[in-house]
């Protein structure tokens, strides 16, 4: 599957065959499911260990899947009163979602859960009844990503109506990061093949064959993130989103 945001697979260099051996070895460690953390940089072991690079790739990408929850909470001294006024305000939360373009089938919505609040003085329970709680919840879930950062911009007017309304910030997600996978792990290796070419080439030999493997966790961070983690990141708050991968490659030498 491809994307006009997508940056195009690298050129090859003159020694293809290298990039594909270690690119085929490293698709199939990634989908076997070995993922380890690395870290950035070039290592030389010695003449008979090779060389070991860090080869790194990255994409521009356009989430295209959002999540947003909304919930209503209602108190009142009596349950039928919670009750009725959670529903009150789980209609008018409906009613704006569909009023600006969100369909029936984009919404689905939780159970109604009911508790009873009791008194506690100093810590400890009276057994006296306060009143009821009443709790609704509804999830939004759409591919127009746009609709709902602009919906969640605007619903103000639904949260200053008098109701326990509590809407949460968006969630968006990218749902073709597993083809972007295999396109990101070639361009790091490619970039680790470059790199060690250019290394091994100032001593005037050459790369000559592939020891080993590993590729770092994925990371989906905002545009301007320089955070990482060791089992990958995956930041769900912004549309735009960059998506980068590293390998570490360990190349004999002649």
């Amino acid at each position: 599957m491809s994307d006009p945001n997508f940056p195009p697979t690298p050129a090859r260099s003159a020694t293809s065959p290298v990039a594909l051996v270690v690119a085929s070895a490293l698709l199939a460690l990634a989908l076997g499911g070995g993922m380890w953390s690395v870290a950035q940089g070039i290592s030389v072991r010695g003449a008979d260990d090779g060389v070991t690079v860090t080869g790194s790739a990255r994409a521009s990408v356009r989430a295209d899947r959002a999540l947003w929850t909304i919930n209503v909470n209602e108190q009142s001294f009596d349950l039928p009163t919670a009750i009725a006024r959670t529903n009150e305000g789980m209609d008018l939360v409906t009613g704006y979602l569909t009023a600006n373009g969100i369909a029936d089938e984009q919404v689905s919505f939780g159970g109604l859960t009911t508790n009873v609040n009791y008194e506690y003085l100093d810590g400890n329970f009276t057994g006296n009844v306060l009143g009821y709680s009443a709790y609704r919840e509804l999830k939004v879930r759409t591919d127009d990503v746009d609709l709902v950062d602009r919906l969640s911009r605007g619903i103000g007017s639904v949260l200053e109506s008098g109701y326990a309304i509590s809407a949460w910030a968006p969630e968006y997600y990218i749902t073709i990061l597993p083809e972007l996978r295999p396109q990101l792990l070639e361009e790091a290796v490619a970039d680790a093949l470059a790199r060690a070419e250019a290394m091994v080439s100032v001593t005037g030999g050459e790369v000559s064959g592939v020891r080993a493997v590993r590729s770092g966790p994925f990371q989906v961070s905002s545009p301007d993130s320089v955070e990482v983690s060791d089992y990958g990141l995956y930041d769900t708050t912004t549309i735009d989103k960059t998506v980068t991968a590293t390998v570490t490659v360990t190349f004999a030498t002649r």
